[in-house]
């Protein structure tokens, strides 16, 4: 299931198990089991729209830009950003979900 996938969840992941010596290393073997696609080419005017209009920092726009841009759910922690993403009537992908819960999907 393809996702735009924001930095709460990303550091969730990451996080999890702070104190653990292998927990870097097991966020980087995750991360790079997961097709991730970069995206450098934010509509500037679409996201500078939604910063203002939902109080979002750049960066927090720049992930409900993508998500609205590629018809594709947002997956984040951030209750802000999910706030806009209802305002906006963006999917988001469920707390049910393995994006939601901490766990990082399983490897495609």
């Amino acid at each position: 299931m393809a996702f735009v996938l924001d930095a709460s969840i990303a550091a969730c992941w990451a996080f999890k198990d702070e104190d653990h010596p292998d927990a870097a290393a097991a966020f980087l073997l995750h991360l790079s089991r997961l097709r991730v696609r970069v995206d450098r080419l934010p509509n500037e005017n679409a996201l500078l729209r939604l910063a203002r209009a939902h109080r979002l920092s750049v960066y927090d726009a720049a992930y409900l830009e993508l998500a609205q841009r590629e018809g594709l759910p947002l997956a984040t922690l951030d209750a802000d950003l999910r706030r806009a993403a209802a305002g906006e009537e963006a999917p988001l992908v469920s707390r049910a979900g393995a994006a939601a819960t901490g766990d990082p999907p399983p490897a495609p």
